[in-house]
């Protein structure tokens, strides 16, 4: 996952974060294989993880 702006603007934090929240949403339904569903719960588990940690250390994400 890239948090790159696909037409070369920088991204600010809160510009960026929709992404991540898109992708814990609807990436799981997208994954095809077996591998990639075996992966899956640590990895949705790991970025929800990081999304609450950020949220609380910028109080709400008010402070990015």
């Amino acid at each position: 996952m890239a948090l790159a702006d696909p037409n070369g603007a920088q991204r600010d934090g809160p510009a960026g974060l929709p992404m991540p929240k898109e992708n814990l949403r609807d990436v799981p339904a997208r994954v095809l294989s077996s591998a990639g569903n075996a992966l899956m719960p640590a990895k949705r588990d790991s970025l929800a993880k990081w999304l609450e940690t950020l949220s609380a250390e910028t109080d709400g994400l008010r402070t990015l």
